[in-house]
């Protein structure tokens, strides 16, 4: 069963690759290609994609019902598959109907994707503490994703919209390749609750019902919301307000990615010492500097903000390699077992918000340039308390972390 457990893992990991790779290559090309390709006005292709994210926020909700039930390889698969239609749709649109038919379409499947996935890699590996599984999995979705958007930032550059045309065909080949791995060489060591086991009625509001794991909700969206701003609103305050040249943008999104991606698993060992909720709050203090010493930033000299810029960049993404591991196997290990994917998928929604927020947060630079980054701060300091409250309210069995050495053999 190990060995079962070990080579599904392994296969897992090279379906999401694909998947991620193929994600990252579209991402940069999107508004191009609406704008270029199908012909809509800028503003109007905002909309629609906008649009098409907050449809996708009803997902979650709906993939708690079924995760259990069906099993999350199941909806994974079929995540991808909805996605392969929404490229489809996109590659052969004409206009905004087919248009927003597609971005809906893509946006539901990878919010499905994103509400299965962690209950997959809980299903997959063997039993025990899933810490390193779930940072090998976002080490390689990170690395993945990253030389996708190398790839599209090369389409993009080049603006040929036969080559844009060509980028979002590659995408959707991508999701069948990855779907297709998925079908025949990942397999999940439970069976699916079904209708009449156990707890298989636990509505999402029942979910919700419990005081820790909506701690472990607000603290997953106070410590992702930096992230989703570094990468939407950090640039207009880079260039705008801090006066420097463009390239330190993707420099510093470039240092963000080959961190979180390399360091990733380096980050859970190294952790391993402490509890999972000592790992956060270091995490959390760690965007709070960033954060504090962001707004402080243009009162410093011309001279040294290019280098407090970069330095920066490193400091989020050390950050950022540990908390998303930690965070869901602390869900894992506090949920029932007859329905821990049902929390796992209600899981998603701080990080679907904070994909909303973070843009959003950007239109308060135009208040003051110091607002966006208070608000983050008050927030990881409200993440710290509720941490402090969740070191005795969850149980002990999720909070410790179990020696390393005792899991590794099936995943390295």
């Amino acid at each position: 069963m190990e060995h079962r457990a070990g080579r599904s893992f392994r296969t897992l990991l090279v379906a999401l690759g694909i998947d991620n790779f193929g994600s990252g290559l579209v991402l940069p090309i999107t508004m191009l290609y609406l704008v270029r390709v199908v012909g809509i006005d800028v503003g109007v292709a905002g909309v629609l994609v906008a649009g098409g994210s907050v449809v996708g926020l009803a997902v979650p909700a709906l993939a708690s019902r079924g995760v259990d039930s069906v099993g999350p390889r199941v909806l994974v698969i079929g995540s991808q598959g909805i996605q392969a239609i929404g490229m489809a749709t996109f590659f052969g649109a004409d206009g905004p109907v087919m248009a927003t038919a597609g971005i809906v379409l893509s946006a539901a499947g990878l919010q499905l994707f994103y509400s299965s996935m962690s209950a997959l890699v809980a299903d997959v590996v063997e039993d025990g503490p899933k810490d390193h599984a779930f940072a090998m999995v976002t080490r390689v979705r990170g690395a993945s994703f990253g030389l996708g958007a190398l790839a599209g930032g090369a389409l993009a550059s080049l603006g040929d919209p036969a080559w844009m045309r060509a980028g979002v065909a590659f995408n959707g080949v991508t999701l069948i390749l990855a779907l297709s791995l998925l079908s025949l060489g990942v397999h999940g060591q439970r069976r699916p609750a079904g209708r009449d086991a156990p707890g298989a009625d636990t509505a999402p509001a029942r979910v919700l019902s419990s005081r820790p794991f909506i701690g472990l909700m607000v603290v997953a969206f106070c410590s992702t919301l930096p992230i989703d701003f570094f990468l939407s609103g950090n640039a207009i305050y880079v260039t705008d307000y801090l006066g420097m040249d463009p390239w330190v943008i993707g420099f510093g999104v470039a240092l963000l990615t080959v961190f979180s991606s390399v360091f990733g698993s380096v980050a859970v060992r190294l952790t391993d010492r402490y509890t999972r909720i000592t790992t956060q709050m270091i995490a959390v203090v760690l965007f709070l500097v960033w954060a504090l010493v962001s707004a402080a930033a243009v009162h410093l000299p011309s001279g040294v903000r290019t280098a407090t810029v970069l330095v920066l960049a490193v400091l989020i993404a050390f950050a950022n390699v540990v908390p998303m591991a930690r965070l869901a196997a602390m869900v894992e290990a506090t949920a029932p077992k007859s329905h821990k994917g049902r929390f796992l998928a209600v899981f998603q929604y701080p990080f679907s918000i904070a994909q909303v927020v973070g843009p959003g947060l950007t239109s308060l630079l135009a208040v003051a340039s110091w607002v966006p980054w208070v608000i983050i701060a008050v927030l990881l300091v409200v993440a710290l308390l509720v941490l402090g409250w969740l070191r005795s309210a969850l149980p002990h069995h999720a909070v410790r972390v179990e020696p390393i050495s005792a899991r590794m053999s099936a995943h390295d």
